[in-house]
């Protein structure tokens, strides 16, 4: 039997075909927000990501998150690899997000300078389309921008020089990704319990081990990693901060085993991991002991993502 009444939208609904050109509120604010230069900049590149996310996008984030990360422990010769694998979607919606720019205008040198005081809102204003339709890989890219962040703040000018093009490529295949491995099940959220410990080899560089319990992005190129350098006792005043590069210089894979991946009832299409350094290669980034008060700034940028993130769903 047909029931007319039946329905969940009304005959005279209509659906938005660009996300950016749909967006009065988005479009009035950057109008009012943005130097006219950074707008004129950033149009192009706004409204071909509305397109994306009014349309592919929806199916490739669909299909990310029904077919989620898949950890491949060893290869079929027995080799150890800690590799995991996604569904093919899940590249086709990096590759949306680095050809998008969100942190190419934020760390390219000429755009740094040419777009001082408006690189985070250009950054933003691109995420917010992108995070419309998916969520969970905005997750990784929050990460991304947190190592960059920390990286252009604290590392040694070869790093920054190396790693910050790398983590700013408009180029999917190119772009690295970073992750923050906070917590242990020691401390929970209190990372003053933390137990993971770094022993200095020589200079700048040490050897991590310990274990690390909500590593969210578990396969990302570059890491920040909280370690102790202190006694338990002086609590995140013992805490270190550390630069993890999956590979070492020579190509090798840096010592790092990830134990499993979480189950999780959200953002499913990424991967968050719980992983074990032994004797992992770590850059020391800041002066020892101050490295919760230096990871403070990764974690303050990713709450504006996470408030991104709320508006873009609630769009």
């Amino acid at each position: 039997m047909h029931y007319p009444g039946n329905k969940v939208l009304t005959d005279d609904y209509r659906t938005s075909d660009n996300f950016y050109q749909s967006d009065r509120l988005l479009q009035a604010y950057l109008k009012k927000y943005l130097a006219e230069d950074a707008l004129s900049y950033m149009n192009p590149l706004l409204d071909r990501l509305g397109k994306q996310a009014a349309g592919p996008m929806n199916e490739l984030s669909r299909q990310a998150d029904r077919n989620g990360p898949v950890l491949k422990k060893r290869s079929k010769l027995g080799e150890t690899v800690n590799e995991v694998e996604f569904h093919p979607a899940y590249w086709q919606l990096m590759d949306i997000a680095a050809e998008s720019e969100m942190f190419y205008v934020k760390y390219e040198p000429e755009l740094w300078e040419r777009f001082a005081g408006n690189r985070h809102k250009m950054g933003f204003a691109v995420g917010q389309l992108y995070a419309m339709t998916e969520l969970g890989q905005y997750c990784p890219l929050c990460m991304t921008d947190g190592a960059a962040h920390l990286i252009d703040q604290y590392a040694s000018k070869e790093d920054r020089e190396r790693l910050l093009p790398k983590l700013s490529a408009r180029q999917g295949d190119q772009l690295f990704t970073g992750a923050m491995f906070l917590t242990e099940k020691a401390g929970g959220s209190d990372v003053g319990a933390n137990l993971c410990r770094a022993e200095q080899e020589s200079g700048d560089q040490y050897r991590l081990n310990g274990e690390k319990w909500f590593c969210s992005n578990v396969n990302a190129d570059v890491m920040m990693v909280l370690a102790r350098t202190g006694k338990v006792e002086e609590g995140i005043h013992g805490l270190s901060l550390f630069l993890v590069e999956k590979k070492l210089p020579d190509g090798s894979r840096n010592p790092l085993n990830i134990i499993r991946l979480k189950d999780k009832l959200g953002v499913r299409s990424m991967a968050t991991g719980e992983v074990e350094l032994t004797g992992t290669k770590g850059t020391l980034l800041g002066k020892e002991g101050e490295g919760f008060k230096i990871m403070a700034g990764m974690i303050n940028l990713s709450r504006t993502y996470n408030a991104v993130a709320a508006l873009a769903g609630s769009r």
